[in-house]
C-alpha cells in the first residue's frame, strides 16, 4: 500500500511554510501569529487536522 495520507501531508506543509513566509516576511511577530494560525488552517496544515489522516488507517500492514 502507498502512503498516500502522508504524502498529503508532506505536500500541505511545505506549501504553507512558503505562504507563511511571503506573507509575514515584513511583519512584527505579534502581527504575523494570526497569519500565520490562518495560513496553516486554511493550507490544512495544523496538527489537529492532519492526525486523524495519518492515524485511523495504517500506512501499512500492522
Amino acid at each position: 500500500m502507498a502512503p498516500e495520507p502522508l504524502q498529503q501531508v508532506a505536500e500541505r506543509l511545505p506549501a504553507a511554510w512558503d505562504a507563511i513566509r511571503a506573507e509575514t516576511s515584513r511583519l512584527a511577530l505579534a502581527d504575523a501569529r494570526p497569519v500565520v494560525a490562518g495560513i496553516l488552517s486554511k493550507r490544512e496544515a495544523l496538527p489537529s487536522q492532519w492526525l486523524a489522516l495519518v492515524t485511523t488507517r495504517p500506512v501499512a500492514p500492522v
